[in-house]
């Protein structure tokens, strides 16, 4: 008695199916793709409000430091800024536009953040 053996030939995947698993995987990357884009955008806009909020709170501080300035010197009895006078520090500046014996506005400026006070004289 003879055994035969039965022998398997693998002739490769169904017509139907080639291609199918590099579309699976291009559909994959692009998801993870777009949720990587998706998270990083936000994370984007959040930093760049927090730079901004950075810059008014300096911008206030530099018009309040306007006023320390007027104040000071008005006590001290020397001539206080005029309008249009300006001071600036590293980043920093404020421009007083205008100013007199009544009260001032001050303009303080700090990258692309402005900040006004007004303050009257009692």
């Amino acid at each position: 008695m003879t055994a035969h053996r039965a022998t398997s030939v693998r002739t490769g995947s169904p017509p139907g199916r080639r291609g199918m698993a590099i579309v699976v995987i291009v559909v994959v990357v692009a998801t993870l793709g777009l949720a990587v884009l998706g998270s990083v955008s936000p994370a984007t806009q959040e930093a760049e409000i927090a730079a901004l909020r950075v810059q008014t709170t300096r911008a206030f501080f530099a018009a309040e430091s306007g006023v320390h300035i007027l104040i000071g010197s008005t006590k001290a009895g020397l001539d206080a800024p005029g309008s249009g006078d300006s001071a600036a520090w590293a980043h920093q500046s404020v421009e007083f536009e205008t100013a007199g014996d009544t009260g001032a506005v001050l303009v303080g400026r700090s990258g692309n953040a402005e900040r006004r006070l007004g303050i009257q004289f009692d």
